[in-house]
Formats: C-alpha cells, structure tokens, sequence
C-alpha cells in the first residue's frame, strides 16, 4: 500500500515546482520529525539531520543536494554566527577571563594533538586528521547554554565557566575556518590570511563602533527599522569578509560581534531569530541530506574511528576540562559539570566538517565525513542525559580525583566566594536560601541580631553579601557539601527564598531528613504550591504575589471610592534614590 503511494505522487511536478517544493519539502519532514524528538526530548538538530535522512537519497529520495540549497545552507551558517556574535557577552569573562582564555587554548590543544596523533597513527591523511582533531575539540553552545537557561542555571559558577569555555572555542573556531580552506599551512600560505584577518577585524571594530552601532541605535525606535538595520549589518560584513577572501561565516561573526554592546541586541536577536531559525533548519537538513552509507574503508575501520571519536569526546574531553579546572582553582565539582556538560561536538563542528567534505570535492572522504555527521549527532543527543546525570557522577568521581587536588596545592578562588566563622561552630543559627530581592532583604534585616548564613548560586551575588559582612556560601542546592559547610543539621531556622517550586522543594525534603526539628520557612508562587509546601511540612509559607496583589487590590479600591490615590508624597523622593542606587550597575552594564 505505501509502495503503492509513494510510486502515485507526481515527483515530476515537485521537480518542476523547484527551490518552492524543496523548502516545502525539508520544513515539513524537519517539523515533523522535530516533534517526535521532542517528545523523546532529544535536541532539534539531531531531528534536522533525521529529516534530511529520510528525504535525502538514502531515503525516500525526495530531494537532492542542489545548488539552491547549498547557498541557503550557507546563509544559515552565517545568521548562525551572526547571532552568536550579537549574544556574546564579553562582560562575562570578566572575573574568569583569563583562565578561561588559557584553559581553552590548553584543552583544544590537547584534544586536537591527541586526536591528530592517533588518527594519523591508522593512517589518515594529514589534513582529514587536523579536521577530525578541531571537529572533536569544541563543544555545543546552542545545547549546553539551552539546557542551561532551562535548568536556570546560566549564573552558577559552573554555568559562567561553561559559557565562557564556549565563547572562547566559537571565537577560535571562526578563525579556523578561514585556515583550512587553504588545507595547507607554508608560511607563504598562512600570513596573508592572518594579516587579512587582522585587517577585518580592525575594519569591524571601526565600523561597529562609529557607524553601524549608531545606525541600529537610532533604528531601535521602529521595529521595521531594526531588523532591516541588523540585517543590512551583517551582509555588509559578509561582502568585505568575501572581498577578502574569507568565509560569509567569519564576516557574519564580526557583525555580530560589533553589534553586542547595544543595549537593544537582546530585542534585535528576537527580530533575527525567526529568519535565522528557518536557515539553520535548512542547513542541518542539508547535512543529513548528504550523509552516505557506502563506506570505501571496510567498516572495522570505520567503527575503529567512530568508537575512538566517542572516547576522546566522552571521557578525554570531560577529563581534561576537570583537570584545568582543579589547576585554575575552581574545585573537583565544578570541573566534573562543566566537563561532563561540555562532553559533545559542536554545531561549528558540523560547519568544519561540511567545508572539509564540500559536497565531495573537499579532503573529508565521504564515509568519514558521514560518521562525523552521525557521531557528533549521538554525542549531541547525550548531552541532556548526562547534565542531569553531572551530580550522581561527581558524588561517585570525587573520590578518584582528591588525591590528586590534595597531593599538588593548588590556589583554591571558591574560598573567595565563601565566608564562614573560623572561631566558633555553627549552631542554632539561620540558612537564608536565595539571595534575590526578597532573600536580601531577609538576610541583611534579621542578620543584624542573629547568626545567618547566605546561600546562593551566583557568584556575584554572594560576592556583594560578603562585602556587607554576612557569611554566605556560594553554591546550588544539590550541592551536599553547602550543607555541610552551612551546617544545616544544626541550624534552627531554614529560610527558602528561591522562586523555583522543584528546587524549593527538593530543599524542603532534604532539611527534614538532616534536621527534622527544623523550622522552616518558604515563598510560594501559586496557592497551589503554598499547599504542595504545608503537604510536605514546611511550618509558614508566603506568597508574595497573592500579598502584592491584595495590597493592590485595596489602594484601586480606595482610589475609586475617594478618587484620590495613595499619598505617597512623604517617601517618594527617597524611594526612587533607593531604586536609582540598586539599579546603577545594571544601567551602567547595558549602557542604558
């Protein structure tokens, strides 16, 4: 019956219908096949490359590799960097810039001296080896920076390590890009392009600083204009990289990059992200669309480089990125989430490996660029697994790892982030979880009087209660050893301040079995979750949005009744110098 279909439909009149009915054709299969992955909650670009499978040759062989797809695969590569240029937010690498910026140059190093040595060993080409050891050295930003801001950890120390590893490798990968097109490496060779790229960057610097930077500020003010500004920026970019002889992608980069300073490019992603979504979409179909299961080595071979890629990125990648971490002073926990996370290739290696193969006239043989293709797929879609696997594996690794942290000392910068009473031990005092607004405030009124202690995730956060003189510890709440540093099993009072209900909770069942003659006290978001708290013996709940909109509720009330509104004449003044105070570093930050 379904052979019976197929073999009805007019393939000739979708042939005729050209670029229309091969869009038509991959955003169909592309949203189809991303619904099933959603729903086995695997990342989109693993369902982009299925779709391209099943249209491609291999497939059904609806649709070819065409031209026309060829150049809007590129496109999607550049408003993919494009976007990562405008998001990058170099404010970040600040505090950990630095050790950052080495420790990524030391892992990439190893990981491409390692990967090459090996390959070269069985006997690949020079040039598919240095290919192969750059497509395993850099990690998934799209999928680690998701996972991250829905797990609503893009602040913890681990989360800016992480985004800052990534920013370094998206930065170096754009500069490789233009290096291997030449696929030789003499002097002669090289220098130009380096000098070339020295000039590009310059022109950007210039360019975003003086020109564009103005342009898109003043276009903020219509939304029409913005986007037309944000776009017309990145293509005038891509013609002077291409004047120069480098990639669209190295000029959308540049762009992007230029542009992130703005105070509006967070609104300026929201116009872009719909047109580069639709590219990106294209582009990864595309690679599915070229993968080939006729391999020219025996297939012993093929699996022997297969299962050597999956070591380097699963075990040697995550084990170097613990090491680095442990030397930079960051602790075995944070080296082994950031490890365990970052243990998968990267979209970029997907762009390296579509040059290196070019449609079969690049050095990348066809068979293994496929199992690149399939391997960096597999790695991506273990990403989420082993995120939310990084606690169990650090409380089962930790072990393996002290003696080494313990026999070499190295400087230990969490002690920054943490202050504890050295004298005297911790009992009957009070844990205040979450240090936002509401947390803060807490924290700095009952500290007055009473021994507190601080727990929150963001290291800046825990940096500024320490500069008040409250003891805080910087930390997450799955951490076992926050709590034993806070001492929670003698403490009589557990303050959650945190608005996430599954963290909150978790909390909760976790204080009663270390303490159960803990009192505590929580925040709910909804009545629901206010009950969900009583349920599991929290002993006094508040919602803050409930009493906000009571308080609300009367002073409308009022208005209508008397058509005055509240006096609020006698702290007004002060009230605004208050919110002036607490907001100037932020309005500083966003150059507002």
């Amino acid at each position: 019956m379904f052979e019976q279909f197929v073999s009805g439909i007019n393939l000739e009149l979708l042939s005729n219908l050209g670029l229309v009915a091969e869009l038509g054709l991959i955003v169909v299969f592309a949203t189809l096949v991303a619904l099933i992955g959603r729903f086995l909650k695997q990342p989109l670009i693993l369902s982009y490359i299925v779709a391209g499978l099943i249209i491609g040759p291999i497939g059904l062989g609806l649709i070819g590799q065409t031209q026309h797809i060829a150049l809007i695969s590129e496109l999607g590569i550049a408003f993919l960097l494009f976007t990562v240029g405008v998001e990058s937010d170099l404010n970040k690498l600040k505090s950990i810039g630095k050790f950052v910026f080495v420790g990524t140059i030391v892992q990439i190093s190893l990981i491409c001296g390692i990967s090459f040595s090996l390959f070269t060993f069985l006997g690949l080409d020079f040039i598919v080896s240095v290919y192969l050891g750059l497509i395993l050295a850099f990690s998934s930003t799209l999928v680690v920076v998701k996972h991250l801001s829905d797990a609503q950890k893009l602040n913890t120390l681990h989360g800016r390590l992480m985004i800052g590893f990534l920013l370094i490798q998206d930065f170096l990968v754009v500069l490789a890009l233009p290096l291997l097109s030449v696929n030789m490496f003499s002097v002669e060779v090289v220098f130009p392009i380096i000098i070339k790229g020295i000039l590009l960057l310059l022109l950007s610097v210039l360019l975003g600083k003086f020109v564009f930077s103005k342009v898109v500020s003043y276009s903020s003010k219509s939304q029409e204009l913005l986007f037309l500004s944000g776009l017309s920026t990145c293509f005038v970019f891509i013609f002077i990289a291409t004047l120069l002889d480098f990639s669209p992608a190295v000029g959308a980069f540049l762009a992007g990059l230029s542009l992130s300073a703005l105070s509006s490019n967070l609104e300026l992603i929201g116009k872009i992200r719909g047109i580069r979504d639709f590219f990106v979409t294209v582009f990864f179909v595309s690679l599915g669309m070229q993968l080939t299961l006729f391999f020219s080595n025996s297939l012993d071979f093929i699996f022997l480089i297969a299962g050597i890629m999956l070591l380097i990125v699963l075990v040697l990648k995550p084990l170097i990125f613990v090491l680095i971490s442990i030397m930079g002073g960051y602790g075995t926990r944070n080296g082994l989430l950031v490890g365990f996370s970052l243990a998968q290739i990267s979209e970029f290696s997907f762009i390296l490996a579509s040059q290196g193969f070019n449609a079969g006239k690049g050095p990348l043989p066809s068979d293994i660029f496929s199992i690149t293709i399939i391997v960096t797929a597999l790695t991506m879609a273990l990403t989420p697994y082993l995120m939310n696997s990084s606690e169990s594996i650090y409380s089962r690794l930790s072990g393996f790892f002290s003696p080494f942290s313990k026999r070499i000392q190295f400087v230990n910068k969490l002690n920054d982030l943490e202050r504890l009473p050295e004298d005297t031990e911790l009992i009957n005092h009070i844990v205040v979880v979450g240090a936002g607004v509401m947390g803060s405030s807490i924290a700095q009124a009952i500290g007055k009087h009473n021994d507190i202690i601080v727990v929150d995730h963001d290291p800046d956060v825990i940096f500024n209660h320490i500069n008040l003189g409250l003891n805080s510890v910087c930390g997450n709440i799955e951490d076992n050893e926050v709590w034993t540093k806070v001492n929670l099993v003698k403490a009589r009072l557990l303050v959650i301040a945190i608005p996430d209900t599954i963290y909150a909770l978790y909390l909760v069942k976790k204080a009663r079995r270390m303490n159960p003659k803990i009192t505590i006290f929580s925040r709910a978001k909804t009545k629901r979750n206010a009950l969900e708290f009583y349920e599991n013996k929290v002993d006094f709940v508040i919602l803050p949005d409930v009493i906000g909109s009571n308080v609300f509720i009367k002073n409308i009330s009022s208005f209508l009744e008397t058509g005055k509104a509240l006096d609020i004449s006698n702290f007004r003044d002060e009230f605004i110098t208050y919110l002036k105070e607490e907001t100037k570093e932020e309005r500083k930050r966003f150059r507002l």
